[in-house]
């Protein structure tokens, strides 16, 4: 299965009132969480397609949970 975002080049007021272009693409939800009345600019949409993985039992467990084989970070180097 395959999830697809869109992501444009958008417009949104900066503090002065004046007309501003993003920077770089973003997903219609990042662009109105840091731009309310952010629009986006025609001709400008890329659409990105992510395959869904389900996360491996490694992935699952919290960092400090994980093991890690032949790992020497945390040992002792007074040995």
């Amino acid at each position: 299965m395959s999830k697809r975002t869109e992501f444009w080049l958008w417009w949104f007021a900066d503090d002065c009132g004046k007309r501003r272009r993003t920077p770089f693409r973003m997903s219609r939800e990042e662009a109105l969480k840091r731009y309310p009345d952010a629009e986006p600019i025609a001709g400008t949409l890329e659409i990105r397609t992510q395959k869904e993985v389900a996360p491996s039992a490694a992935q699952s467990k919290p960092i400090s949970e994980r093991s890690y084989e032949g790992c020497e970070h945390g040992k002792s180097s007074d040995a």
